[in-house]
């Protein structure tokens, strides 16, 4: 009995133990949820009794200046599928995937698929889609109201606006760097719910208002966006180019009156182009793709080296040798002495050349960083490229020379425009503006911060250089920019590009009015014309002055032709011989000059332009091109000296590069070998022993 006892003592202290034991933990556990864990477990019980109800902003308009909607958002109806409610999911592929040109067995998987209540199908379907699926009444298929962007205008501006995708995020353009602004703030209410989720009655519910969505007005005008959009495609197809970019700006205030590029892309129906294809076609170039602006850099160029009084007279008879690589005039003849203001408008590399070496690459740099090449314009364009230009501790003269040329450094369009502005308004420079100011559901009206212009030039610089950009084209390379009774001023280039490791030609050319106090400037850029007359001054110039014009006259201009006694109307001489060309010219008391042979096929400037009497009219015959597309053969350098090899180079118009440090000896090889086919204005690369 004795030991019974003990054994049950021993069992009592045991289960006393174990029992309190049991009671520290479960107060330890109480203590930890009620102290530790004590706002997550709230947290968790009002998400039980607590219900958010989420509502949607409405994402914001695009409008034009003048609030025409380019960019809106409409209700559309969107189906989806509750795959454990479908007994027959093959019923639903062949009976769906038709009307919503679907592949059926995409259908089909969806519908099959039992481990989800419900799944998406197809976003944003019509209303006769939605009818003929009401009419089959079948069993696992919902509707759901949805948003869909809405861009009345299909194709017009849509590089610059960009497109926003289904569920409302943008994804290029305007749409995407004012995403932010656009999409606004959701708004919430937080109701009591009951174990089967519904709002308790009587119970206090919380609203935490919706932020719709701030409109954003653009500087843009349909108009003159209309008259942009026009001439890009009769330029790019006109002359059978990769595309082609025009942008028109008032100078004075830096604000993008039209920003067009041709080719473009149905941005509502965006989900029906390739990847590829949406890569290409919505990329807007005038801010994205830089490319080699020839003589276009003459402007500033020449501002600097007036700005610093340097430059004289310059010598253009023979081409010329800088660090081993030759600089070559694009006129066989030369150009003979020129002044500072001669160079602009016969885009004279040799001149250009010495000139920038008179003004050492330090001033040439630093004046060309001043008007905003190699770095970007705005933070409001999507995907905008700052362009190349060397750094200076980095430059040879050679590289200085080639600069001045506007070669071996690439710009954008709107870079070149932007420059170009404050060449024409007085000297400022400034960002360019395509945002004008964002708008809220009540009409309240935010101003985007912009920095006031710099002065870059002085103004007697910037009144020089207009009246040279006047004369430019009453005179010079710009003469198919003329405008009947308004004085215009432009420049207009060709040049040859490297891209994607082929030779293509970029022509660009520039046109402001009124020239005495600008409210318009044009640039248009057509990239890789392939048919004939692919040059600057009938593949851009022309349009630039199309559109120029245009604008003038929507905005109030009139444009009578000076006429009287001392003016004549150019005849259009366009698909004429050359002789009754100019026998027609010289009767109506102008003087002819033929570049190439055979047929007119273009003139400047244009025909129906009033000009003075004596002025000469230019006929482009089909074979001529201003870079030329003949075709020479690389002869043996091996075992000439560097002087021997530059001569023969040259009597063949070829270019010639020197690699390695030894540069005295005869050449021991060279690139392309003896016998390629190259063009007019090649390189050939040379070995010194």
């Amino acid at each position: 009995m004795p030991n019974s006892s003990r054994t049950n003592r021993v069992r009592l202290f045991i289960l006393y133990f174990i029992t309190m034991l049991l009671l520290v933990v479960c107060v330890a556990r109480l203590v930890q949820l009620m102290v530790f864990n004590a706002e997550d477990i709230q947290g968790k019980v009002e998400n039980q009794w607590t219900k958010d109800i989420s509502d949607a902003p409405v994402r914001g308009n695009i409008l034009d200046v003048n609030g025409e909607i380019l960019a809106t958002s409409a209700t559309t109806t969107s189906v989806l599928l509750y795959p454990k409610q479908i007994k027959d999911p093959g019923e639903i592929a062949d009976k769906l995937a038709p009307i919503l040109s679907m592949d059926r067995q995409k259908v089909f998987e969806v519908a099959s698929d039992k481990t989800k209540v419900e799944a998406w199908l197809k976003r944003n379907i019509s209303d006769e889609q939605v009818e003929k699926i009401r009419d089959l009444q079948l069993k696992g298929i919902g509707f759901f109201s949805d948003l869909k962007r809405i861009y009345p205008y299909g194709s017009f501006l849509s590089q610059v606006l960009g497109y926003a995708d289904s569920d409302g995020i943008g994804q290029q353009g305007i749409e995407k760097t004012m995403n932010e602004y656009l999409n606004g703030e959701s708004g919430t209410t937080i109701a009591q719910v009951d174990a089967q989720g519904r709002v308790v009655s009587g119970t206090e519910e919380l609203y935490i208002e919706v932020i719709n969505g701030y409109d954003v007005v653009l500087t843009v005008n349909t108009v003159v966006q209309t008259f942009a959009e026009n001439s890009a495609k009769a330029a790019c197809d006109k002359y059978q180019a990769d595309s082609v970019g025009i942008i028109v700006m008032n100078p004075k205030t830096f604000k993008i009156a039209a920003m067009a590029g041709y080719p473009q892309m149905n941005i509502n129906e965006y989900s029906s182009y390739s990847s590829s294809d949406i890569t290409k076609l919505i990329r807007n170039r005038n801010v994205s793709d830089p490319f080699q602006p020839g003589t276009m850099i003459d402007g500033m160029v020449l501002a600097a080296a007036m700005d610093l009084s340097v430059g004289g007279t310059y010598e253009c008879s023979e081409d010329i040798l800088i660090n081993d690589e030759v600089v070559r005039c694009w006129s066989k003849h030369h150009h003979g002495k020129q002044s500072v203001s001669e160079l602009l408008e016969n885009s004279c590399n040799v001149g250009l050349s010495k000139l920038a070496l008179d003004l050492n690459k330090d001033n040439l740099y630093s004046y060309l960083f001043k008007f905003g090449f190699g770095s970007k314009t705005s933070a409001i364009f999507n995907n905008e490229s700052k362009g190349y230009l060397k750094e200076i501790r980095y430059a040879r003269d050679i590289d200085v020379a080639k600069a001045a040329e506007g070669q071996d450094m690439t710009v954008t369009p709107i870079q070149l425009i932007t420059a170009y502005s404050a060449l024409v308004n007085g000297g400022k420079y400034g960002s360019p503006i395509i945002v004008d100011h964002l708008e809220d559901d009540k009409g309240n009206k935010v101003y985007p911060e912009q920095e006031a212009p710099k002065q870059i030039i002085s103004d007697s610089t910037a009144l020089r250089m207009k009246q040279l950009l006047i004369n430019n084209v009453k005179e010079g390379n710009s003469k198919n920019a003329r405008i009947n009774g308004i004085t215009v001023g432009g420049n207009t280039a060709t040049a040859k590009n490297i891209i994607d490791g082929q030779t293509q030609i970029v022509c660009s050319s520039v046109a402001f009015a009124p020239a005495d106090d600008p409210e318009f400037i044009v640039l248009t850029v057509v990239r890789n014309p392939k048919s004939y007359m692919a040059y600057g001054e009938l593949a851009a110039t022309y349009y630039s002055g199309e559109v120029l014009e245009k604008c003038l006259k929507f905005d109030g201009y009139n444009l009578a032709p000076v006429t009287g006694e001392g003016f004549v109307e150019v005849p259009d001489i366009t698909d004429h011989t050359s002789d009754a060309g100019k026998w027609m010219i010289e009767q109506a008391g102008l003087k002819f000059e033929l570049k190439g042979k055979g047929d007119i096929v273009g003139q400047s400037p244009k025909a129906g332009t009033y000009v003075e009497k004596g002025t000469v009219v230019t006929g482009f015959a089909s074979d001529y091109t201003e870079i030329s597309d003949t075709v020479v053969i690389v002869p043996d350098l091996k075992g000439k000296t560097l002087y021997q090899a530059f001569e023969e180079l040259r009597k063949l118009s070829l270019n010639i590069a020197v690699q390695g440090e030894n540069q005295t000896n005869v050449i021991s090889s060279q690139e392309p070998a003896k016998g390629t086919e190259l063009h007019f204005g090649d390189t050939v690369t040379v070995t010194c022993d």
